[in-house]
């Protein structure tokens, strides 16, 4: 064969085969771009989202076969008659607070339980709304750590009976939780941290900047030390109710209203309140607790920024 011809099949040969290699990559880059950018929903396991049919099986397939459940912004949303338990490194979560989870859950149960999560492990619930129609539990985390929520809103409807519990149980207590960017509203007990028996207590949680509103007790803390909340009650019998709990921290502002109403009884001990508000009562049964209240300012924010400057 004529050398130059050789050489010409070989040039082919190997353009064809840079092709055929560079198609290759192209196609394993893409599968494994799909792999981390395709998000399954519920809705791939068989939910309606059509605000009648429960679509509790669907939620929990998810969790178990993805180790999450992702609620679409989609229709009426999504309804549950049965408690949805998160496990160790699950997830549930919405696109916003536009998706929607409504609870019919049994009246004394709760929507979502989170039960059991060790320190070194964690759990997530974010960018959801969920809307109680019984006499329930919105979020129930149980004896556990390092459970994250965010973005949550809460719609009791005047039925629910907890919006949020932190709980710390017969036997490990609850510590290291977290929760921001919260609206609990219309609840019986918007927060409550708490625990059942005198030696395993919830501490050490922290309860970022929320809104709790229209409460008969907005929060509440039975058996609770060294928390810090940051929670605004607004419109609610009582803001903070303190039982037994100690060492506590608790920064805060009213908005729409002059009335900030504390309670805390005579075995609680070295609680601080911090906030700018008007208290128009205080019921401190305790020992050593401390408050730190101003008055509201009447400028915003920016304008003592600005007057700094």
């Amino acid at each position: 064969m004529d050398s130059f011809l050789l050489k010409y099949i070989l040039k082919l040969n190997n353009k064809f085969m840079w092709r055929i290699l560079f198609l290759f990559f192209t196609i394993t880059l893409s599968a494994q771009s799909s792999t981390n950018t395709c998000l399954l929903s519920i809705k791939d396991y068989g939910a309606k989202l059509d605000g009648t049919t429960d679509d509790s099986k669907a939620i929990m397939s998810s969790l178990a076969d993805l180790g999450y459940a992702f609620i679409p912004n989609d229709n009426e949303g999504a309804v549950i008659k049965k408690t949805i338990i998160l496990s160790n490194g699950q997830k549930i979560f919405g696109s916003s607070r536009a998706s929607k989870i409504i609870s019919r859950v049994n009246p004394g149960n709760a929507a979502i339980k989170i039960n059991d999560i060790p320190f070194s492990g964690d759990a997530l619930i974010n960018d959801l709304t969920l809307d109680i129609k019984t006499n329930s539990i919105g979020i129930h985390i149980v004896e556990s750590r390092n459970v994250f929520v965010e973005n949550i809103f809460i719609n009791g409807n005047n039925k629910c009976t907890q919006g949020v519990i932190i709980d710390g149980g017969l036997e490990k207590g609850s510590a290291w939780n977290q929760m921001i960017k919260y609206t609990i509203l219309r609840c019986d007990v918007g927060l409550e941290i708490s625990s059942r028996t005198k030696r395993n207590w919830s501490n050490r949680n922290y309860i970022g900047f929320g809104i709790i509103q229209s409460c008969k007790v907005a929060v509440k803390l039975d058996r609770a030390n060294t928390n810090k909340i940051e929670a605004n009650p607004q419109g609610s019998g009582v803001a903070f109710q303190l039982i037994n709990s100690h060492h506590n921290r608790f920064e805060s502002f009213t908005e729409n209203s002059s009335s900030f109403d504390i309670e805390i009884d005579s075995i609680c001990r070295q609680n601080t309140f911090v906030g700018e508000f008007s208290p128009s009562k205080i019921s401190d049964k305790g020992k050593d607790n401390n408050f730190s209240l101003s008055k509201k300012r009447t400028k915003m924010y920016y304008d003592r920024v600005n007057d700094n400057k």
